[in-house]
């Protein structure tokens, strides 16, 4: 399970055992969505009994548990980190239930470490973790490089080295990738157009081996606490339909939350208005940078000498 009504729906409770899904989120500023996710999704799944393997190859992994135990306690992140010695025994012995295993690959992240570090849980569980999550795919390395690799054959032959982890043992598991150039230009608030997964970086073939494919785009973040993003489906393979939300992600407590119809469809329109407000009388006006630019381009013309 998600704990994202629209998605948990669509795979039927969450990715199952042995599938491998790919989120592709928006690069907008550090902790902004990337690895907020991938925090919500494993602390999601540990609140529901799944033992969840979380590999980190980018943060520091003190920030990764502060964010999963914030978010599995219902506490503010701040808060957490500024208890003392028995504040935190009180909370961590709260969290103590879940089966969450924060794992630092940052020195060396090739599968082989990984599989390391899936023994090393099964050493300690007695069972290979239900969930595996890799922050993030871009970050690994292959498992043998050749002389005429070039990223975008490396990120796929680090793919499927996961997905042939996970049916080894019999776990999901979840990514997250960067997008490319042009896929951040449309992840900006007020771009008239956004991103999809045609703007994954490094390689196609992410969109086709995954299970389960979505991308994100910031619609708002002007609350320091709370942002605001749109997702989509660009793939599930066991389903055609291709549900679009928006979720509210609270960064002090790494949630995310699915807003309704009604509320997506309002921050969808206050979204595409950008920071102009719009003329009641006039709504179909353009963005105000285009009529200047447009001005400006006329200005020019004129100087121009017949």
């Amino acid at each position: 399970m998600t704990g994202l009504p629209s998605i948990d729906e669509l795979t039927n409770g969450g990715l199952a055992r042995g599938q491998v899904g790919v989120v592709g989120v928006v690069a907008a500023g550090s902790g902004v969505g990337k690895s907020m996710a991938l925090c919500h999704l494993a602390a999601e799944a540990a609140r529901r009994g799944a033992g969840v393997l979380y590999l980190n190859c980018e943060s520091e992994d003190y920030e990764l548990q502060a964010r999963i135990i914030s978010n599995l306690a219902d506490m503010r992140n701040d808060r957490y980190r500024s208890l003392e010695i028995e504040g935190l025994r009180e909370v961590h012995a709260r969290c103590a239930p879940y089966r969450v295993v924060v794992r630092d690959l940052l020195t060396s992240s090739r599968p082989t470490d990984i599989s390391t570090a899936v023994e090393e849980f099964r050493f300690k569980y007695g069972q290979h973790p239900d969930l595996i999550v890799v922050d993030y795919l871009n970050e690994l390395e292959p498992a043998k490089e050749n002389k005429n690799d070039t990223s975008y054959s490396s990120v796929a032959r680090t793919l499927k080295d996961l997905m042939k982890l996970a049916k080894r043992t019999k776990s999901a598991l979840w990514t997250a990738v960067q997008f490319n150039r042009e896929g951040l230009k449309r992840t900006k608030k007020g771009s008239t157009e956004k991103p999809d997964a045609t703007h994954i970086a490094e390689s196609i073939s992410i969109l086709f081996k995954a299970t389960l494919v979505l991308t994100m785009n910031l619609l708002e973040n002007d609350d320091p606490d709370v942002g605001y993003l749109g997702v989509s489906t660009e793939k599930y393979r066991f389903n055609s339909a291709r549900p679009e939300l928006v979720i509210k992600l609270e960064y002090e407590y790494a949630r995310l939350t699915e807003l309704s119809k009604d509320e997506a469809l309002a921050k969808r329109i206050q979204a595409a208005r950008t920071n102009v407000p719009v003329d009641a009388k006039n709504p179909g006006q353009m963005p105000s940078q285009w009529v200047q630019a447009m001005a400006k381009k006329r200005a020019d013309m004129c100087k121009l000498k017949v």
